[in-house]
């Protein structure tokens, strides 16, 4: 029973701070999606935050050091980290222009600022294409997490179900408004929350010092720099350092973040924060995986993503493990809340309206927001029903394919290129070569091990070049 109130106390209390921050009527997107660019510095921070760290955080993280070790925690931490150069490149330009002209999407500004509808169409499409497997991600951690927390009692498609109607609720009339004000509560309880369950487990298996002397002996290829199987080369750790660059601001929740700052300080001071606190926080889900040898070693495949919930319902009285875990709920909850809105909007106003219905007026573009937001939450449920992969696997198929639009991006909000018909080609020929590379050749580009998200970055970006270059020498 307790766990149960705990459960259902945490989304009682999400659904009423919520509420709180809920305004009559939402006039138009600015307010639906942006919070009519009104968020200071600290809320900005922890709604950034928020929404980053979502249920693969909790979940994925301890999953995936599980299988390979320490080494993934180098990889994650600091290219997480290093993240905020390109937060600052892309965010700067984005928000003084979403300031001055309107934008509320990621690609009616590339498209407009270029001059193409075409590749408003194309970069929304992109984005929707890779974020609704993402999206199928925080189902699936949600549905371990209350099978987790409940002993099985809720089963794991049951308790995803109940948490996306949940996040309908709250979010269907008020949209970014309520997200905004939760995201503080969510990061607070998220970070607290797995600090508390990494003391707790490492107290309960004798400390530190014991958990690691006795995997030195029994799992000492958990501590090696490549990791597990030497699963990292340098040449692979160098990638993940390029794939965070830029992949995360490429996330449409996460785009939307530079756009809702009040000021250009405030964004600043976020993406500043934003670099200190990756390699603070990442080390807990990743020590938790890795202490995961010492009470259920043998672990393969999609089994790994649970070894949280097993080991707090093993190592904690069951109050204190449920307790716990609904930090990852925060996680879930702020991510996807956040990822259904972003969607939604590239949905209504870069999609159906310029195709379907362009004299349509704001509160027709909102209706028809709300209701994708729905169809993506039974896309994404079909997803987590069928559970195709581990959270890891899918999570770096939405990444790569992020990351190959980026340098169009960087390359129309810094350097002022207005070469659409490049862009469009660079994107296209990106994600082509990403999918050959990751299918065809098997994942690898030559003698180099690397991620296949690399040689279609480079690709983009010598498209764009050649695209300048021909123009200058006509």
């Amino acid at each position: 029973m307790l766990i149960y109130l705990i459960l259902f106390g945490y989304l009682g209390l999400a659904l009423l701070l919520s509420r709180l921050n809920i305004r009559k009527k939402i006039e138009d997107s600015a307010q639906y999606y942006l919070t009519n660019r009104s968020l200071r510095g600290i809320t900005l921070f922890f709604t950034l935050v928020a929404t980053n760290f979502s249920a693969f955080f909790f979940i994925g993280f301890a999953g995936e050091a599980y299988r390979v070790g320490y080494s993934y925690y180098s990889m994650m931490a600091f290219g997480t980290s290093f993240a905020a150069v390109s937060f600052y490149l892309i965010g700067s330009p984005a928000w003084r222009l979403s300031k001055d002209k309107g934008y509320i999407t990621p690609s009616e500004m590339l498209g407009d600022v270029m001059g193409s509808k075409m590749l408003t169409r194309l970069t929304a499409i992109l984005m929707i294409v890779f974020m609704v497997p993402f999206v199928g991600i925080q189902i699936i951690g949600a549905g371990l997490i209350v099978s987790g927390l409940t002993q099985g009692a809720i089963p794991y498609f049951w308790g995803s179900t109940i948490l996306i109607v949940f996040i309908l609720i709250y979010i269907w009339r008020s949209g970014m408004y309520s997200v905004a004000r939760l995201d503080v509560a969510n990061g607070l309880i998220l970070m607290t929350l797995i600090a508390l369950a990494f003391v707790f487990v490492s107290r309960s298996l004798g400390g530190w010092s014991n958990i690691h002397g006795q995997l030195m002996l029994s799992n000492p290829e958990l501590f090696t720099p490549q990791g597990v199987n030497n699963n990292y080369s340098p040449s692979l750790w160098l990638s993940f350092m390029v794939l965070w660059l830029t992949c995360l601001p490429m996330f449409p929740q996460i785009f939307l973040r530079f756009l809702m700052a009040k000021r250009e300080r405030d964004f600043r001071y976020t993406s500043f924060l934003y670099t200190v606190v990756p390699p603070l926080l990442f080390i807990f889900p990743v020590a938790l995986g890795i202490m995961g040898h010492l009470t259920f070693p043998g672990l393969e495949g999609k089994a790994a993503d649970q070894i949280i919930p097993r080991l707090l319902t093993t190592h904690l009285p069951g109050g204190l493990g449920a307790l716990i875990l609904t930090g990852a709920l925060a996680a879930f909850v702020s991510t996807t809340d956040s990822t259904l809105l972003a969607l939604s909007s590239l949905i209504a106003r870069d999609l159906y309206k310029p195709i379907v219905k362009p004299s349509m007026n704001e509160q027709d573009t909102l209706l028809v927001g709300r209701i994708s937001i729905l169809v993506l939450c039974l896309i994404s449920l079909v997803i987590a029903f069928f559970q195709p992969a581990s959270i890891f696997q899918i999570a770096a198929l939405t990444f790569s394919g992020l990351s190959s639009i980026f340098p169009v991006f960087l390359a129309a909000l810094r350097f002022n290129y207005r070469r659409p018909v490049s862009a469009i080609l660079a994107m296209i020929l990106g994600e082509v070569t990403l999918v050959l590379f990751t299918t065809v050749w098997g994942g690898y580009a030559g003698l180099w091990e690397i991620l296949p998200m690399v040689p279609a970055v480079v690709v983009t970006t010598l498209i764009l070049v050649a695209g300048r270059f021909i123009e200058k020498n006509r």
